[in-house]
């Protein structure tokens, strides 16, 4: 078994997603050369490169690649998915932008999406996330729970950030009961981790802060048991992929300059480095404990 680490393209752009410099070429090649096994794009932005050029992007660089979808509907992702498959993905991350669905026809549109998704040959991950069919934790859990076969892409920043927690005034053996019940039922449908740190106010923040920063002691933890579930479950051979997902403004935070212009308050790049050795070594601790019995 393995840890497939993607860097989100999405998170390579700049602000009203300014292309990286040096352009795509030069922004596959980074990815590549920071040691990731693959790049996940959203298909706004597969489409705009191509699916073919992506697959040869991704080819000759020797990287996996990851699709992603927005579509509200099952005829919209079936497109998604066919443009996926052309770029040379596997697997295809939904954010279901429906939010309006609920009970049975949730289940009926997420019941759609996982037959287009098989017709496709593609696997589904469906995607924690706000503003999406998703977007409610205790929803989300009914839905695990009638559809069990269901896989998800756990991005725990969302229902942090939902569920108004303050993370930096529970020590890390004191988080809310609620929380880490509902947290370890989402690790054993997860087939994918989205990698940001949310302090329950902001959706994404630094992954390092000063002193003992308790957001990232909490969302180690919980990639962790995510982890040791996958793993539990999963045959030799597998892979799970770990995507580092921290978005340009106004996902990140910006504060003004000398000039009045806006500036990310951290370096994005480097966080996403430090969200990579922070998931490595989340695996690694699982890969050790499995080899002492």
């Amino acid at each position: 078994m393995r840890l497939d680490l993607y860097q989100s393209w999405w998170g390579m752009l700049g602000e009203s997603l300014a292309p990286p410099p040096g352009g795509v070429e030069a922004g596959v090649a980074g990815i590549r050369d920071a040691g990731f096994d693959g790049v996940m794009v959203f298909h706004p932005l597969l489409e705009a490169v191509g699916p073919d050029e992506w697959r040869t992007l991704a080819e000759g660089h020797g990287l996996k690649l990851g699709a992603g979808t927005f579509a509200a509907t099952a005829e919209g992702f079936a497109r998604d998915a066919e443009d996926a498959c052309r770029a040379g993905a596997s697997w295809i991350n939904a954010q279901i932008c429906d939010v309006e669905a609920r009970g049975e026809a949730a289940l009926d549109l997420l019941r759609e999406f996982h037959s287009a998704a098989a017709a496709a040959g593609l696997e589904l991950v469906v995607e924690t996330h706000r503003g999406t069919l998703t977007q409610d934790l205790l929803r989300t859990l009914d839905y695990l729970e009638a559809l069990p076969e269901m896989r998800i892409t756990v991005d725990l920043s969302h229902y942090v950030v939902a569920g108004q927690l303050e993370m930096v005034n529970h020590p890390e053996d004191e988080f809310p009961e609620l929380f880490e019940r509902s947290f370890e039922r989402l690790a054993e449908a997860a087939a994918c981790v989205h990698g940001r740190i949310s302090n329950g106010n902001q959706v994404q923040v630094p992954v390092w802060g000063p002193g003992e920063y308790l957001p990232s002691a909490h969302f180690a933890r919980w990639w962790r048991k995510t982890m040791r579930s996958w793993r539990r479950r999963s045959a030799p051979g597998q892979a799970l992929p770990f995507v580092c997902e921290l978005g340009p403004p106004p996902y990140a935070m910006t504060t003004p300059d000398a000039c009045g212009d806006k500036v990310e308050l951290s370096d994005r790049w480097a966080d996403a480095l430090a969200l990579r050795d922070l998931a490595r070594a989340c695996w690694k601790e699982t890969e050790n404990e499995e080899e002492g019995g």
